[in-house]
């Protein structure tokens, strides 16, 4: 927060995180904050000027866009849930590789008969790839299945000769 008057008044308010919309209460006793922290958009309050940011909204839901009531009692947001989906489009048409949570990051075997890709089959949210699980599916038939769990916190990629996958611990 900077000063309109400019000096040194300058300092930092709200959570850890990218900010996207910040407001303040009618009464200037309250900023409220719309912001990412580990990887999901909540909504948070901090009282000014010597508070605390206090996290106000949890959950798989995220928030998005903020504003204050004109009496200061409640705050309007959009509530929603991301989903990303790996769609395979090839002779046979176009299809997801999984109907259920999030799927992201495919890639393909080096024959091209099957495709591995990170899911997290209970959250929408997808931006944290720590505690995602690794699958792979059979072009063909549309077989899959899970090759490693999610517990492990892994990060997986293919090696440069695209014959094996690599796995390190994030």
């Amino acid at each position: 927060m900077i000063p309109f008057q400019g000096g040194s008044g300058a300092r930092e308010v709200g959570p850890e995180g990218s900010c996207i919309a910040a407001a303040w209460s009618p009464d200037g006793k309250w900023m409220y904050f719309n912001a990412q922290v580990d990887g999901t958009f909540h909504l948070w309050r901090q009282r000014f000027p010597d508070g605390r940011p206090e996290q106000i909204t949890f959950g798989p839901a995220e928030e998005e866009g903020l504003a204050v009531m004109p009496d200061g009692k409640s705050v309007v947001t959009a509530i929603g849930a991301q989903r990303t989906v790996v769609w395979i489009h090839d002779d046979a048409g176009e299809r997801p590789v999984s109907q259920e949570g999030s799927t992201f990051a495919p890639r393909f075997s080096a024959d091209g008969r099957r495709v591995y890709y990170l899911a997290r089959p209970n959250s929408a949210f997808v931006a944290v790839r720590g505690d995602a699980e690794l699958w792979r599916q059979d072009v063909s038939s549309g077989k899959t299945e899970r090759l490693l769990p999610a517990h492990q916190k892994l990060r997986c990629f293919t090696r440069r000769d695209r014959r094996r996958l690599r796995r390190s611990a994030c």
